[in-house]
């Protein structure tokens, strides 16, 4: 608000990117968890149309999510299945990926463009974020790991430090040098053990498919399909993971679909450098359909949660309703980086 100096599209489009950043920074969920509650303060404050609002940040949050390595968990698997560094996931993924938050957050300043409320004009350049830390030590130990975590990751190809490793390193450094003294068994229980148990099955089932031959009879199919040409394969499975992420959700379709390129350059012949387009538009295409349903990020839920106890009227209709046209345009434009990449 204080640097949109009260302007409701300066604001609204300031707190996409911020929304965004944080999802690209940390994850989809944590942006949601901690700037959804924002947007919908900035909305009552400005008086303006919370719906549109809030679903545009949840789906800043998954275009975020999807510039990093860190930031989306089906990249991660892209990233281990294609032995992909987290730059090489920050140019190819990440460019496109911001290229459509930098037009989502310009649709909605255009979308909240008006007057701004003369009064919130007057105060806002007084406000101060500062006054509002309720822990500055915390908060300054947290952003220095975050930086030298996302140093880490992007120099790991280099320093030979698994991207696990750095982050746990880096934890339990944070953990050891803030002032509250945490029990252990706090720090258990705070795991997201389903997560890494849903994961640790999506791998099996995903292993399972090669051993079984599913992933070259598809392979077969999706080249017979598309002629042979792999632009084409590449749009194909841009499409084909973006419709089943929307479906099912992006993990399980990200599990099947890493198995099914490697599938696809044995059937074609292909290999190495020719076969990085169709992982993008794997990685892409699921970023893209899970934006586009309520179910698609645990961050969706949790936004939609949060708007019902602000006593915002927002249903998975009201969601399709701004998420599949917003989906459908990014995968346009996706296509069109698919067949040029």
């Amino acid at each position: 608000m204080r640097f949109a100096r009260g302007g409701p599209g300066r604001t609204a489009g300031v707190l996409l990117l911020a929304t965004g950043a944080a999802g690209a920074l940390l994850d989809p969920l944590a942006a949601a968890i901690t700037l959804v509650p924002v947007g919908l303060q900035l909305g009552s404050l400005l008086g303006l149309q919370r719906g549109p609002l809030l679903f545009g940040q949840m789906l800043a949050a998954s275009f975020g999510g999807a510039m990093t390595l860190t930031g989306s968990p089906v990249n991660m698997l892209v990233a281990a299945a294609g032995s992909f560094t987290y730059v090489q996931i920050l140019l190819h993924i990440g460019i496109p990926a911001l290229a459509l938050l930098l037009l989502l957050a310009g649709l909605m300043a255009l979308f909240y463009r008006g007057r701004p409320n003369p009064k919130l004009v007057e105060v806002a350049p007084e406000w101060r974020a500062r006054a509002w830390l309720r822990d500055p030590v915390l908060m300054r130990n947290s952003a220095v790991a975050l930086g030298a975590v996302t140093l880490a990751f992007a120099l790991h190809h280099w320093i030979r430090v698994h991207p696990g490793w750095i982050a746990l390193i880096a934890a339990v450094l944070l953990v050891a040098v803030s002032r509250k003294r945490y029990d252990p068994r706090e720090l258990v229980d705070d795991v997201d053990w389903r997560t890494l148990g849903a994961l640790l099955g999506l791998f099996v089932v995903a292993g399972a498919l090669t051993d079984t031959g599913a992933a070259a009879g598809l392979a077969q199919r999706a080249a017979e399909l598309a002629g042979g040409s792999l632009p084409l394969l590449a749009a194909l499975l841009l499409w084909l993971s973006a419709v089943l992420s929307a479906a099912i959700g992006p993990l399980p379709v990200a599990a099947l679909l890493t198995q099914l390129v490697p599938a696809i350059g044995a059937a074609t012949g292909a290999g190495g450098l020719q076969l990085h387009p169709l992982w993008w538009s794997l990685a892409l295409g699921s970023a893209i359909g899970a934006a586009a349903s309520p179910l698609g990020s645990p961050g969706h839920v949790v936004a939609l949660t949060l708007a019902a106890r602000a006593k915002e009227s927002a249903g998975v209709a009201d969601f399709l309703r701004w998420g599949v046209p917003a989906a459908f345009v990014g995968l346009v434009l996706a296509t069109w980086y698919a067949l040029l990449v």
